[in-house]
Formats: structure tokens, C-alpha cells, sequence
């Protein structure tokens, strides 16, 4: 009896785990097998091409900036948002962080390159603390016009500009153009570098706008942008740069007076990615990441041309007396620049400046 019930229980535990095998092979119920890695995709051509990037868990991605939510700015990050979260179907998520949320132009810019922020978009003078040779986009009378600029900045030469960002862990995506860049003052109307002799011009922390106000014969003072307006009210500067929106944006026509229509140079916004996040995505969402801030920045564009048209609009309404310059005058303001270009060829290398002013030259 005893043997034949020995026998009976080690069939028994025989069948068991025969059933414990096959549950195993079949991965258990209630258990999710692990799904199997999906080849990575070829990079895409096209916009429509970027639409078919495959199903892959939702991923959140962080964009800071420091404008506010009412900006063309904003609005093109908005659709940059839109674009990225529809190619990718649902992979991507992209949350915006607006007016300096987390931290200003360098904390964001440092958080890009650590990998804390996937995104920024920031003045290129920001990058250039890691990546010297970006003060090339700031060189006053560089580019004809923004159309030009755009298109040379957004071509070859200015791509190979925005790889030097990449040991330092930023890949470069886009330049946004902010608009025209322009002087106002309180003091007196300007319409000559002699005119700014003696003048405190607030600039961004910048060694090269530093040198070109320097070469004009101002005295260039640098003040984070947040606390521009109370020291212009206070007189600790006497005027700044800006393109005319920005100035509306921050009600700068209440304590500025005059607005020299110089064109000296188009405001570039860069837009950045943490590189370790972009390499982390597959070939096909990394070419939907591209597209987007491409397309994103054309929709910008024609927003700001727009916001432009008005800005100046209001600034004569509030007051501020709009100075046109001869081409005589910007001339002056022109030739008064070349040293700036020497002082700065070797940081930026000779060989890339000369191809970004033979770009510009040709238009693109």
C-alpha cells in the first residue's frame, strides 16, 4: 500500500512540474512577458516620413525657456510640442517650462549639458561660455539681413558651428531669430557711434558685445535681463539693445526715449538639446525631434514678423521718437566694428569665420 501510494505521488509531482514548465514557457498569467527590442528604425527623410516612428512607452521630456507664455517664442515651442508628441504617437511627451521656471539663460543652459533638462532655448551668447566659437553669431553686421542669416546659420557652416557644443554635452538644434537688434537711450538721440561716447549701454554677458560697445565708444555695463527696466528707471545705464518686440514685451518705452534704428545685428535664440538625451532616442524619433524645431521655427518666424510690424506701432504711440539711419551712418557703425572681427577671429578660427562671411555674402 505504502509502495503503491509512493508511486501514485511521484507521478503526481511528476505532472506538476511538467505544468510549472509549460506555465514558465508561457510566461504566467497575470505577468507581462518583457517585449522584444524593435530594430531601430532608418532616420527619416521627410516630415512624412518622420509620422511612422513605432509604438514605444510614453517618455516625458523637459523644455525650459525663459520667455513668457504670450510670446511668439512660446507659441513656437507650443507647436514644436504639438508636432513631436503627434509624430511620435504618444512616445514623446514634451512639458514646457516658460518664463525661466527653471533657472535663467546659464542654469538652463548647464542643465542641458548635465542632462537634468532636455531642452532650452536661450540666447546663443549663452553657449558660448562652453563653446567659444559661437560669439561668431553675435558679430555685428555680420549677416545682410535675417533672411540671410537664417538661412546660412541653418545650412552647413552653422551646423558645424553648433557641433562645438557637443563635447559639453548640447546638441545644437535650431537658431530662432528674435528679430533686428536696435539701441535705444534716454540721454540723447544716436545715430553715430560718436553719439554714444560717454553713454552706460546695458549688453548681454557677452566679452564680444562687450568689445564691440567698447569699439563704439559706450561704456558697456552687463545686467541680467530681469532686472533691466528698474536700472534703466534708475539711470544706472542709459540705454541697452533689443529688437522691438522684446521692448514692448517689458514696457522699456517707458523709460527710454529714443530708438536708433541700427539693424547691427539679428538676436539669435538657440535652441538645444541635452545630447545624452538625444542619443538615447532611436534613429526615426530623433529625426522627428529635428523636424519639428525646424518646422516649429518657420511657424515662429511668421508670428514674429507680425508681433515686429506692431511693436514699432506702439513704441511711437508710447513716445519713443524711431531714428532712422542713412546708409552713411551705418556705415560709421560699421567700420568702427572691424576690429572687433580681429579681436575675435581666433576664438571663433579664422578658417570658420571666413567661411560663415563668404556664406553671407553669397546669401546663403
Amino acid at each position: 500500500m505504502m509502495r503503491r501510494s509512493a508511486r501514485h505521488n511521484g507521478v503526481g509531482l511528476v505532472c506538476l512540474m511538467v505544468a510549472a514548465l509549460i506555465v514558465s514557457a508561457c510566461g504566467g498569467a497575470g505577468t507581462a512577458a518583457p517585449a522584444a527590442s524593435a530594430a531601430p528604425a532608418a532616420p527619416a527623410a521627410s516630415a512624412a516620413a518622420a509620422t511612422a516612428a513605432p509604438a514605444a512607452a510614453k517618455r516625458i521630456l523637459r523644455y525650459a525657456h525663459n520667455q513668457a507664455t504670450t510670446t511668439s517664442q512660446h507659441k513656437g515651442v507650443e507647436f514644436f510640442k504639438k508636432l513631436v508628441e503627434e509624430r511620435s504617437k504618444g512616445a514623446l511627451e514634451i512639458q514646457i517650462f516658460p518664463s525661466s521656471q527653471l533657472g535663467g539663460q546659464q542654469q538652463a543652459t548647464e542643465g542641458v549639458a548635465l542632462g537634468t533638462i532636455d531642452f532650452t532655448q536661450q540666447p546663443s551668447s549663452a553657449g558660448t561660455i562652453l563653446a567659444p566659437a559661437l560669439v561668431a553669431v553675435d558679430l555685428p553686421f555680420l549677416f545682410p539681413s535675417e533672411a540671410v542669416a537664417v538661412k546660412v546659420l541653418n545650412g552647413a557652416v552653422g551646423a558645424e558651428l553648433g557641433r562645438t557644443l557637443e563635447p559639453k554635452g548640447i546638441r545644437a538644434l535650431g537658431y530662432w531669430p528674435v528679430g533686428n537688434v536696435q539701441i535705444s537711450t534716454s540721454a540723447r538721440a544716436v545715430k553715430t557711434p560718436d553719439d554714444l561716447k560717454g553713454l552706460k549701454i546695458r549688453v548681454l554677458p557677452s566679452p564680444l558685445l562687450t568689445a564691440t560697445y567698447k569699439a563704439w565708444g559706450a561704456s558697456p555695463t552687463s545686467i541680467d535681463y530681469a532686472e533691466l527696466y528698474t536700472a534703466l528707471q534708475q539711470k544706472v545705464v542709459d540705454g541697452q539693445e533689443n529688437p522691438p518686440v522684446g521692448m514692448v514685451q517689458t514696457k522699456l518705452y517707458e523709460v527710454q526715449k529714443y530708438l536708433s534704428m541700427t539693424n547691427h545685428r539679428v538676436f539669435f535664440y538657440l535652441a538645444m538639446m541635452s545630447k545624452k538625451t538625444f542619443d538615447s532616442l532611436s534613429p526615426a524619433l530623433q529625426q522627428i525631434v529635428i523636424q519639428a524645431d525646424l518646422e516649429a521655427q518657420a511657424e515662429f518666424i511668421k508670428l514674429l514678423h507680425q508681433e515686429e510690424a506692431d511693436a514699432l506701432k506702439v513704441l511711437e504711440q508710447k513716445g519713443m521718437t524711431i531714428l532712422q539711419l542713412s546708409e552713411k551712418e551705418r556705415e560709421a557703425f560699421r567700420t568702427a566694428s572691424l576690429p572687433v572681427y580681429d579681436q575675435f577671429a581666433g576664438q571663433i578660427g579664422r578658417d570658420l569665420l571666413g567661411r560663415l562671411q563668404a556664406a553671407a555674402k553669397a546669401g546663403g
